[in-house]
């Protein structure tokens, strides 16, 4: 029996949403545009978009004229809706700013764009300090930090305690490969016990196992925790999305 990952899509193109359709996953679309109408079942998804232009009351020169004009931002975005929505997966398109939401205007609502980038160093392993390397540097620029002791591919080895500290990171992640955070928990002294490392901004104990560590569908979600870890640290701690130090 095959597995099938079930994600929140949001398409944000009526020709996404055709194939949505088509690849019979609209049982996971939790948000769409306001011209999505294929199939029937969209229609009781949630409209995240509007047009300023009503094209029922004006001619075709009329809308030509109105899209010159304004662009893109004919279109509007709901994204307090969009963040409510808590979409996996976000479609959209970079072809046209007339014929849909702009890709600027997506990225913008659904990243981090504009947000300042937090120097972070990841951990694997707590003695020997090993730094995390492959794939998450890149969950880590996709939640919009900038990754130290490591580059995105790396198959990293044991450093020196020091450098972590000597890296100045804004944000420690501890995410040792295999551990639950409550086993994380029980050997911090290995770091804890190292000069300066107390003095660190922000130290995070993350679920290694379940978004980090393995090179499967949750990395995305591992980069959503990321997000809010460095972003919204509140929300973070809230959530149960991680323990901070």
């Amino acid at each position: 029996m095959g597995y099938k990952l079930v994600v929140r899509i949001v398409s944000l193109l009526p020709a996404a949403t055709d194939f949505v359709a088509v690849l019979e996953r609209l049982p996971e679309l939790v948000g769409r545009t306001h011209e999505c109408d294929w199939r029937a079942a969209v229609a009781s998804v949630p409209i995240v978009t509007s047009s300023l232009i009503d094209q029922d009351r004006m001619a075709s020169r009329e809308i030509s004229a109105a899209a010159a004009h304004q662009g893109s931002s004919i279109h509007q975005l709901d994204a307090s809706l969009l963040a409510a929505l808590r979409p996996d997966v976000v479609l959209t398109q970079d072809l046209c700013d007339v014929c849909a939401l702009s890709y600027e205007r997506v990225s913008a609502a659904v990243r981090v764009a504009g947000l300042s980038r937090p120097r972070v160093v990841a951990i694997e392993w707590l003695d020997p300090v090993w730094p995390a390397g492959h794939w998450v540097p890149e969950q880590i620029r996709y939640a919009g930090g900038e990754p130290l002791l490591a580059a995105a591919g790396e198959h990293t080895s044991a450093i020196e305690r020091a450098a972590v500290v000597e890296a100045r990171p804004d944000v420690v992640l501890l995410m040792p490969c295999g551990f639950p955070p409550r086993r994380t928990l029980t050997e911090l002294s290995s770091l804890t016990r190292l000069p300066g490392f107390c003095e660190l901004p922000a130290v995070w104990v993350l679920d290694g196992p379940a978004y980090f560590n393995r090179p499967g569908p949750r990395v995305v979600d591992g980069a959503a925790i990321l997000a809010a870890v460095l972003h919204d640290p509140a929300r973070a701690e809230r959530d149960g999305l991680g323990v901070r130090l």
